[in-house]
């Protein structure tokens, strides 16, 4: 629907998110993953999957941030997320934002880089010589696909700076690899990622017709800290939270009922 610029019908996107339904549930049964999803976070994880099961109807960049204090759950539910999903037809990456690193730029996007230049040469994905010397300054584990090229690969080195060259390195380079599997990314904590790495992320977003999923948690009361990555994100409506409550007394039950059933047993 992308290429041709008009939107399916609504009987058609609700029969192709029914399919989707039927195939993720075939394929819980065949891994033998248990159909039971995380307790009390049902309609959550559901709002999360059907975000993703219209991502991949209609392939344009989004970015979900799932939000609540420290240890209500953020990581189990997009994990939970994770294992429900099928991954043959996704290329999924994960990073960590660390409180102690939130002065290292670009940091968390290391691991990104990593996985993605390994994936490129799996694919061999070709990549213009400018694209790779651009983003080896920053990101040293591209310099591995240089290996073969026969050329002068010395480029004057500024860490940290996110300057146009660069910039359109790497919405070429995603838009390479998304054009072999769409991507999802997976941050962590996103409210101690530095600067220039949101900075880097809002461009990214900003190639609205990306096919780039952005997953994000982050903590209650910090999302002030993502500066314009959220106002960009909510302008152009490919923001999307889902915030986690407390449980309430009855779901604590409920709960602790679930949890203590097998020891009241033995």
């Amino acid at each position: 629907s992308s290429e041709l610029g008009i939107q399916p019908e609504m009987e058609t996107q609700n029969l192709y998110l029914t399919l989707v339904e039927q195939r993720r549930q075939a394929v819980r049964r065949d891994s033998g993953q248990s159909v039971e999803v995380l307790y009390g976070r049902k309609e959550e994880l559901g709002e999360l999957q059907g975000i993703f099961d219209q991502f991949r109807w209609n392939p344009y960049s989004r970015l979900v941030l799932i939000s609540g204090e420290a240890g209500i759950g953020k990581t189990m539910l997009v994990q939970q997320f994770l294992r429900t999903e099928t991954a043959d037809h996704v290329k999924t990456v994960e990073a960590n934002c660390y409180q102690q690193e939130e002065t290292f730029l670009l940091k968390p996007w290391q691991p990104i880089f990593s996985e993605l230049a390994e994936f490129i040469e799996d694919a061999n994905i070709e990549l213009p010589l400018n694209w790779i010397r651009q983003i080896s300054l920053q990101f040293p584990i591209f310099e591995s696909l240089l290996i073969n090229v026969n050329e002068d690969t010395h480029t004057e080195k500024t860490p940290g700076r996110l300057h146009q060259p660069l910039l359109e390195a790497v919405v070429g380079v995603f838009k390479k690899v998304a054009a072999q599997r769409p991507l999802l990314i997976l941050f962590e904590d996103l409210q101690w990622m530095d600067l220039t790495s949101l900075q880097l992320m809002q461009r990214i977003l900003q190639s609205f017709s990306l096919p780039v999923f952005f997953v994000a948690t982050v903590r209650e009361g910090y999302e002030e800290q993502l500066g314009g990555l959220t106002a960009l994100a909510s302008r152009k409506g490919i923001l999307y939270r889902i915030p986690l409550e407390r449980f309430s007394e009855e779901e604590t039950r409920g709960w602790i009922l679930r949890e203590t059933a097998g020891l009241a047993a033995t």
